[in-house]
């Protein structure tokens, strides 16, 4: 069997830990800090955001250190150190112990998570880049099937213990599966001596102009997916939606984002991959319109496949861009930038919440920003000798 099949396995689970544990298990965790706590939402959704600028500091030496040392330790670092995260986030007391033990919690899962995973994945495959991204973000994806579960276990043990449960099976669960992870030998050839790259291998990736076109675009993005996966409970309960119920429809979103991961990112490997995106950016645009107005359901098919199939094009286009050599690099500077916008998305709308006791202006606002975000990917100019159709390839 291609040892590439056991990278995308064992990524994909390494992904439905972090995500079901880090990502989205976190809104089934906030009404009950809330109530617990006595912190308003925006200083909870605050804490959500604290995740997202450290791992967007933390996201370019992320990607300098997946090129030069591969992705196996660093898969291990990170499970190691987000499982302890988790368990130690249980045993906070205070608002500023609450934000340190979030601010680990990052540190770690930027060592396990998306830039770490892709670029292993991406060397590895040559043609079906589109399609790998896209299996292994599906396991990132079917770990909103945990919402429910988390839910549960908070209803029955409280939320402290159930975070306790959690780190345990990070460890327990991913450290075996982050052994696996191996470089292929063929990448690894393809590097070259940092030193001579300049800025530790930033200097090609600096001088591509659509790089920060690209980067304009995943700001604004990330701004409306961190909103939605953070303030998607309190919504619906703002919407008169029974929390059992809530959790129900929440984890709906990321295993519906599996029909755009595994769909979207197989048309990036046929059609051309920016207007790919584009479309994806279009999905998430109507999205907000049906949240907007209360329409659940629509909401999430449009905006879980616009979503899903952006993180999955998004891997495959930047590929055009940048080789095994700055790949990694390039991919942790743009979830560097992009992650900004998760850093103001979540508090701006809880704000907004406290405020006007509605989100139906927090929809209005990001669906704009989700037409700013697909327009960039339609300036985005295609690097020279790159193909037009990839149907030939």
């Amino acid at each position: 069997m291609h040892y590439g099949l056991v990278i995308v396995i064992s990524s994909a689970f390494i992904a439905f830990l972090v995500g079901g544990f880090v990502f989205y298990g976190f809104t089934a965790f906030f009404e009950a800090i809330v109530a617990e706590m006595g912190f308003s939402y925006a200083k909870v959704s605050f804490a959500g955001s604290l995740r997202g600028l450290e791992m967007s500091i933390l996201a370019p030496f992320a990607g300098y250190l997946v090129d030069r040392f591969g992705a196996r330790k660093l898969a291990i670092f990170g499970v190691m150190v987000s499982g302890l995260g988790i368990m130690l986030l249980g045993f906070t007391r205070s608002l500023p112990t609450f934000y340190l033990a979030f601010l680990l919690l990052a540190f770690g899962a930027g060592g396990c998570s998306g830039i770490v995973l892709t670029t292993s994945v991406v060397n590895w495959f040559k043609d079906k880049q589109g399609l790998a991204i896209g299996a292994v973000s599906s396991g990132f994806a079917l770990s909103g099937l945990l919402i429910p579960v988390i839910v549960h276990l908070i209803d029955k043990f409280g939320w402290r213990e159930t975070l306790y449960i959690a780190g345990m099976a990070m460890w327990v669960i991913g450290i075996p599966l982050s052994i696996l992870i191996k470089e292929n030998p063929e990448a690894v050839s393809l590097r070259g001596n940092d030193q001579i790259l300049g800025l530790w291998g930033f200097k090609p990736i600096m001088g591509e102009k659509s790089f920060f076109v690209l980067s304009l675009s995943e700001f604004l993005r990330y701004m409306i997916v961190s909103t939605v996966v953070i303030h998607i409970m309190p919504c619906l309960s703002s919407l008169g939606i029974e929390r059992s119920r809530a959790s129900f429809i929440a984890s709906l979103i990321p295993v519906t984002s599996i029909l755009g991961r595994f769909g979207f990112g197989l048309l990036a490997d046929i059609f051309d991959r920016k207007h790919t995106m584009a479309v994806t950016g279009l999905f998430v645009m109507v999205s907000m319109l049906f949240l907007l107005e209360g329409a659940i359901f629509p909401f999430i098919l449009f905006f879980s496949v616009g979503y899903g199939g952006g993180i999955s094009v998004r891997g495959a286009l930047l590929a055009e861009y940048f080789d095994a050599r700055t790949y990694g690099k390039a991919l942790g500077l743009l979830m560097a930038l992009a992650s900004v916008g998760g850093v103001i998305g979540p508090p701006l709308a809880g704000m907004i919440f406290d405020k006007m006791g509605s989100y139906k202006f927090v929809w209005l606002i990001y669906f704009f920003c989700a037409g700013l975000s697909t327009a960039a990917i339609l300036i985005l100019k295609k690097k020279h000798g790159a193909k037009e159709n990839r149907i030939s390839e």
